[in-house]
Formats: structure tokens, C-alpha cells, sequence
């Protein structure tokens, strides 16, 4: 008996629910075209925004890189800090880039090294400096041959200096060190992203000396930085694919809702605008025009009919809706499967590191 006085009943049905209820329902459609907002709408609103990295190469660039699909923060590798250990105590201002010593309102290099009586006149470049800049630059020249004269253009004073300050570093004065540069591209404010490395760098990993030793810790911390870097890039990526998927539901629910909403508002008006004397609650208002009508009569059975005229017109678009719904089954399916690679699966362990064994590079 105490289970039976807590316990809520449902009024029966009688011969007008389901038309107060279908009435209710369209004039609820009509006047509210926003959908209710749910958990997913809010999460919609304050999820960040975690798109890729930010690409460095640009088409304007005349030294496009090539690796964009590296993650930014390790896409450019730095110079190993022995090999920078040995080039300061050969000449310390060569560890800077050559451009940095341009002497102010002159087209005239010189070389920072002590003793060293180089020069590179950005005004006149040699035959031989004119096709290096070319060889090492792709696309629009950065130097150009005017009325049988090579010359740097303006703007890119310091890239020429840069290109050929190096090759000149390496020919020169690093060449007993063993050491070489690689051009790795240029950056976003376009100065040039290089960096120094072992000359015959398969020999140095398998060395047994501190150079060996160094050049095998500092590539396998490189490797390691490069895999971690991917695996966070594709936990972002998943984050702003279930992002995406979650802005595209939204709009489809919002776009539907407002469909159904204009279809009553130009086509059952009449139906849902009641002009009646009588309104004591929510139901009453079509209560009050079919009492007494019997089940099957017009009156009682046009409010459901209409309500499924409404939900016919998103039918149209249903095959669309359900190709889109599959699609982002798919994308979740596959993204999902990388962020476990990445978590806990083999991307992780890549992530690890494999210890500085020469064994590793045999």
C-alpha cells in the first residue's frame, strides 16, 4: 500500500490526446524554431578550437620547405650543442648567421673570422656566387644579372649573405671540423633556417669517441621530440575532428527545426492560430473544438495528420543527412584508432627512448 500512495500514475488516454498533444506540439514547432539545448550544444560552444599547426611554408616564400607535415615546434633541427661547442672554440662569431654582421648602408660583407680577408659586394657578386644563389634558390631569384652585372636584389640582402656566407664557412674554416650546413628553408619573417651537422654523419653515430657518443644522444633526443610532437598533433587533430562532427550535428538539428517551423508557419496557420473564446490551459484551446467529436472525425485526427506532413518535408533531405552521418562514423572510427596508436599503442612506445647503443646504427 505505501508503494502504491508514492508511486505517480499516467491518466488514461481518452478520445483527445493525442490530438491536444499533436496540437501542442505543432504550436510549440511554429513559435520555437531553435532547438532545446542539450550537453553537446554546450560543448559545441566551449570546446577550443585545436586545429593543425601553423604551416611555416608559404608560396611567397622562395626557399619553400618541404616538411610541412612536421610538427612547427621540431620541424627545423638546431645545430647539436657539441658541434656548437666545437665551432666557438674555432671562432665564436661563427655560430652566429653570416647576415648578422652586415655592416649598415653598405653592399659589402666581410668575414666575421679573425685574419680572414673574404668579402662578398652584394653589389657585384662573382659568376660563381651568382649560380650558387640560383642553385640554391628555387622559384624567384633573389639576385639578378643587369646589364651583364650580377646583383643581390634589396630585399633579400641578408638571404644572399646568409647562403653565401655559409658555404663559404664551411669550405673555409670548418672544413677540419668535419662539419657541414644544411639550408633547411626559411621561416615566416623569410630569414634563412639552417643548421650544422656532422659532414659524414652515418660515420660519427657509429663512432666510439665523446663526438660519436654526443652525435648519438643528441639524434636519438631529436627522434624522440619528433615522435612525441606527432602524437600530440594527432590527439589535436581527434579533438578538433570530434569538434567539427559536433558543430556539423548542430547546424543539421537547427537546420531542421527551422524547416519544420517555416512549413507550419506558411502552411498551418489556421490549424495552429485557434480562434476560440475558451482557453483555460495549454490543451484546452483544441479540447474545446473537438469535445464531443468522435475518434475518427476530422477534428480530432487533422492535428496528428498535419504534424506528420511536418515531419515529412525533413524527409527530403534524409538520405543526405544519413550519408553524413556515416561519413562521420567513419572519421571518428579512424581517428579514434590513431589517438589509441598514439596513447597507448605502438605510436606510444615510438615516443620512448631506445637507449644510445652504436648497435642502433649498424
Amino acid at each position: 500500500m505505501a508503494e502504491d500512495a508514492v508511486m505517480p500514475r499516467l491518466a488514461e488516454d481518452d478520445t483527445y490526446t493525442w490530438s491536444k498533444a499533436a496540437d501542442l506540439a505543432l504550436r510549440h514547432t511554429m513559435h520555437i524554431r531553435s532547438t532545446a539545448i542539450c550537453k553537446t550544444d554546450v560543448e559545441v560552444e566551449q570546446a577550443l578550437c585545436l586545429e593543425g599547426q601553423e604551416e611555416i611554408s608559404r608560396s611567397d616564400l622562395l626557399l619553400v620547405n618541404r616538411d610541412a607535415h612536421i610538427p612547427a615546434a621540431v620541424r627545423v633541427p638546431h645545430t647539436p650543442r657539441a658541434i656548437l661547442a666545437d665551432i666557438k672554440s674555432f671562432s665564436p662569431k661563427l655560430t652566429r648567421p653570416p647576415s648578422d654582421f652586415i655592416v649598415g648602408g653598405t653592399r659589402i660583407w666581410h668575414c666575421p673570422h679573425v685574419g680572414c680577408s673574404y668579402n662578398i659586394n652584394l653589389a657585384r657578386l662573382t659568376k660563381d656566387e651568382f649560380k650558387y644563389v640560383k642553385k640554391v634558390t628555387k622559384g624567384s631569384p633573389m639576385a639578378l644579372i643587369v646589364d651583364d652585372v650580377a646583383g643581390a636584389l634589396d630585399v633579400h640582402l641578408r638571404e644572399v649573405v646568409d647562403i653565401l656566407g655559409l658555404a663559404h664557412y664551411e669550405a673555409v674554416h670548418l672544413r677540419l671540423l668535419g662539419l657541414r650546413h644544411v639550408i633547411h628553408g626559411q621561416g615566416a619573417d623569410a630569414r634563412i633556417r639552417y643548421y650544422w651537422q656532422e659532414a659524414d654523419l652515418d660515420a660519427a653515430l657509429v663512432r666510439t669517441d665523446m663526438r660519436g657518443s654526443a652525435a648519438r644522444h643528441y639524434e636519438e633526443r631529436a627522434r624522440m621530440r619528433v615522435q612525441s610532437a606527432l602524437g600530440n598533433e594527432a590527439r589535436q587533430w581527434f579533438a578538433s575532428l570530434v569538434r567539427r562532427h559536433l558543430l556539423e550535428e548542430d547546424r543539421e538539428r537547427k537546420a531542421a527545426r527551422a524547416e519544420q517551423s517555416d512549413y507550419i508557419r506558411n502552411n498551418l496557420r489556421d490549424l495552429v492560430n485557434l480562434n476560440v473564446d475558451r482557453v483555460d490551459g495549454l490543451f484546452e484551446a483544441r479540447a474545446s473544438l473537438v469535445k464531443g467529436r468522435s475518434r475518427m472525425s476530422t477534428a480530432v485526427r487533422e492535428p496528428y495528420h498535419a504534424l506528420e506532413r511536418v515531419y515529412k518535408t525533413a524527409r527530403k533531405e534524409r538520405d543526405a543527412l544519413i550519408a553524413a552521418a556515416a561519413r562521420r562514423t567513419r572519421e571518428r572510427a579512424e581517428a579514434e584508432a590513431t589517438r589509441q596508436y598514439w596513447n597507448g599503442g605502438e605510436g606510444f612506445h615510438r615516443s620512448e627512448c631506445r637507449g644510445y647503443s652504436i648497435q642502433l646504427y649498424l
